[in-house]
């Protein structure tokens, strides 16, 4: 779970986020994991009402070695919604405040 807040105009406004993400993944062999991965991630102006919110899944893929790993993740978005109204003329997807599709590249570094 992954909160964050935003101020802008001289910190008398905000903007929250609120995103949850699951991932399970199975080990191919020793460097090699396959999984899938879900984020739901929304937005509450000035946390007063619920903006918008956005479903995405897809395949996650790792790759390790000793001292270093990667993970690339393809997630399309496949629901979401926007509360105001429709602004993006969208039945299934919020377009307006998210991607159709993220695509992450993570690395991570032991020492």
């Amino acid at each position: 779970m992954t909160h964050a807040t935003e101020w802008t105009d001289n910190l008398r406004a905000t903007e929250g986020e609120v995103e949850a993400s699951f991932g399970l993944a199975r080990q191919l062999g020793k460097r090699w994991s396959l999984g899938l991965e879900a984020r739901d991630h929304n937005e509450l102006p000035d946390y007063r009402i619920w903006e918008n919110t956005a479903l995405f899944a897809g395949p996650v893929l790792s790759y390790r070695q000793e001292n270093w790993w990667a993970t690339l993740t393809v997630m399309p978005q496949i629901w979401g919604k926007n509360f105001s109204g429709n602004p993006d003329n969208n039945h299934w997807l919020e377009l307006e405040g998210h991607e159709r599709v993220n695509i992450r590249l993570i690395f991570g570094v032991s020492f």
